[in-house]
């Protein structure tokens, strides 16, 4: 059995200081580390993230 769900996205909330989230500094992936130094999981070693 499989399950498919679709669906459009209306709107995005914003508040004041806008939409971000932190990221590797040489790919596009989501980073889910905010102090200290990281391995993406593209494999780059960032120092810090990169706010996007």
């Amino acid at each position: 059995m499989t399950c498919v769900t679709v669906g459009t996205t209306t709107m995005f909330v914003v508040g004041r200081q806008g939409w971000y989230n932190d990221g590797c500094a040489k790919c596009t992936k989501k980073a889910d580390v905010k102090y200290g130094p990281f391995t993406c999981k593209c494999g780059h070693l960032n120092q810090i993230s990169i706010p996007r």
